[in-house]
């Protein structure tokens, strides 16, 4: 019977330790082989390439964001400045149409002025010559019309 001998504790646990560094070390080889495979590192290189890539395009977007933000910016204040030119336009056509408005009514009485200018004109014409008979110089006249008939014979 006696060679039927129970492993002892400690040599049971020495077993069950090798056996499970054994194990782990298969593990790690495999884990080691997948690591380094072509897939693998392709899988990284992408995922690298792709993390680079997404923040380039981040970095794209949040300057496109910025330049959104600054137009829109400009627009407001374009559209401000239309509405301000828009106010301006109507006030410098009220004020045009005003001043054509006096300008006609000016050249109407420039019109109207000149015109009895005209007629004082006239006036005082015809009587310089209705008046030019009258007075010594119409006695003159006469006096030299009697002179010229009585030396006529």
């Amino acid at each position: 019977m006696e060679s039927c001998k129970c492993p002892s504790k400690s040599c049971l646990m020495i077993c069950f330790l090798s056996f499970a560094t054994i194990i782990l070390l298969v593990c790690a080889v495999v884990y080691v082989l997948r690591a380094n495979s072509e897939g693998c590192v392709k899988g990284l290189e992408l995922q690298y390439q792709y993390r680079n890539e997404t923040r380039l395009l981040q970095e794209q977007l949040r300057q496109s964001q910025e330049n959104s933000l600054e137009l829109e910016a400009r627009w407001q204040s374009c559209s401000i400045d239309l509405g301000n030119l828009s106010e301006t336009m109507k006030e410098v056509t009220s004020q045009r149409n005003y001043l054509k408005e006096e300008n006609l009514d000016l050249t109407d009485k420039l019109k109207k002025t000149e015109a009895a200018l005209q007629r004082e004109r006239l006036k005082n014409k015809t009587e310089e010559n209705s008046s030019a008979y009258t007075g010594p110089q119409t006695y003159s006249s006469l006096l030299g019309l009697c002179l010229v008939i009585a030396l006529l014979p």
